[in-house]
């Protein structure tokens, strides 16, 4: 990201929600400079600097999602009090491709993952929010291995995007980020992060549901992939598919090329 001069930015707009589909956050306070991520309906963010003219905000993304700039105008500020209202309380996540409710008295359509607090925090009215075409699911609803995996290969034919994260288009980290999301778990939406963030397993220990980290010939992370068993790993390469995963040959190849061996094991289930 480039270096900006921050402004003050109001105190008491320090807090932030998505009321968008979709809100992309980008590299650098300019259009086109490149996405970082996205926040998905419902997802709160802390504002932590402002450009210079005051039209584009620093934000951080809460559950792990990750920073980046926003329009100003695409801002919706909310108080502390609802913000950590919203941040404890339990919500309902939309599993459908596409949900369409009734907002502010007009319709929108809502990608998977989307949040709605159905609770007396949440700007909706109850009886316009169940206005519904779609399917949801409690977060606090904690998926188990063979759930996960299910709702991994629902995944299957999402495009690559690079910073993108929904079903319309995504990159692994996002890939990974959101099968755990949709399953009811938080974990980091980038693959540095999400090495930090599990527990290490040997390649003989690997479960269903674990994700498999590549190095390339210098020995570093650059890819992953979520193992389904059965000899099947969720990849990403162009859009999201399933292919062959073999654990014994260390990567799914039996030609052992360095550019596709198994960097390590990661467990993000809780125990």
């Amino acid at each position: 990201m480039q270096k900006e001069t921050f402004n003050e930015w109001p105190i008491d707009k320090k807090f932030g929600i998505c009321r968008l589909s979709l809100l992309t956050l980008y590299r650098e306070p300019v259009l086109g400079s490149g996405m970082t991520t996205q926040l998905l309906f419902g997802e709160t963010y802390t504002v932590i600097g402002t450009s210079r003219l005051l039209d584009w905000l620093l934000v951080t993304g809460d559950l792990l999602v990750g920073s980046g700039w926003i329009s100003v105008h695409q801002h919706e500020d909310i108080s502390e009090v609802d913000y950590q209202r919203y941040k404890e309380s339990d919500f309902k996540l939309t599993n459908s491709p596409v949900t369409r409710v009734k907002f502010r008295g007009d319709f929108l359509n809502l990608l998977a993952g989307s949040i709605l607090h159905i609770s007396s925090a949440e700007l909706f009215e109850p009886n316009e929010t169940l206005e519904l075409s779609g399917e949801m699911r409690d977060f606090s609803s904690k998926a188990n291995r063979e759930e996960l995996v299910q709702i991994a290969k629902g995944f299957v034919n999402a495009p690559f995007l690079s910073g993108g994260r929904s079903l319309f288009g995504l990159d692994l980290g996002a890939m990974v980020q959101l099968i755990f999301k949709f399953s009811g778990y938080i974990v980091p939406n980038y693959l540095s992060a999400l090495i930090e963030f599990g527990e290490k397993r040997q390649i003989q220990d690997i479960q269903k549901g674990d994700v498999v980290v590549f190095s390339n010939d210098n020995k570093i992370p650059y890819h992953l992939g979520l193992y389904l068993g059965m000899g099947q790993l969720l990849d990403l390469k162009g859009r999201v598919i399933i292919r062959s995963f073999d654990p014994e040959s260390e990567g799914g190849s039996r030609n052992n090329s360095r550019q596709n061996q198994v960097h390590e094991v990661i467990n993000l289930m809780p125990a």
